[in-house]
């Protein structure tokens, strides 16, 4: 169960840090109308995945330090197992696509330092866009194809 309290929080850490980081990108785009900063340079990747790696090698040793946060973690790591092998692939690979159209965003700057509100815009479907389509894709194929299957079958 180590390797699970390590992944947690090598993840609470990134987010929490990517989290924070975002909030001051948006204060400071606040200051300008209808743009969007946009983070520059590969010290916005290393910062949180340094945080997440310390964490990850501090919680498992010295825990927490909130003794009813393991009882909150250890449901819901227990509720996401029990999902289906197909739920948490989709859980997982939408999150990893997520993070991926993020990561393009901020390494390769295709709209430079400042985003347009529309611009803005065209990132979030990007990241939203594939993983709903897959989840149509799924139920689709499951409800109708897979379906058909099994009365063929019988």
């Amino acid at each position: 169960m180590i390797w699970a309290k390590r992944v947690v929080a090598f993840v609470v850490g990134l987010s929490v840090t990517l989290l924070l980081m975002g909030l001051v990108v948006y204060i400071i785009g606040g200051f300008s109308s209808n743009r969007h900063f946009v983070p520059r340079g590969i010290g916005w990747i290393v910062v949180p995945v340094m945080v997440g790696v310390a964490l990850a090698k501090l919680v498992p040793e010295k825990g927490w330090g909130i003794p009813s946060l393991n009882h909150w973690l250890e449901p819901v790591a227990e509720r996401f197992r029990s999902f289906s092998l197909s739920v948490r692939v989709g859980i997982v690979g939408s999150a990893f696509w997520a993070l991926a159209v993020i990561l393009f965003v901020i390494l390769f700057q295709p709209y430079g330092s400042y985003m347009s509100d529309n611009e803005f815009w065209k990132v979030i479907k990007a990241i939203l866009f594939p993983p709903i389509l897959g989840v149509v894709g799924y139920f689709a194929y499951t409800k109708m194809i897979k379906d058909e299957k099994n009365d063929d079958e019988t």
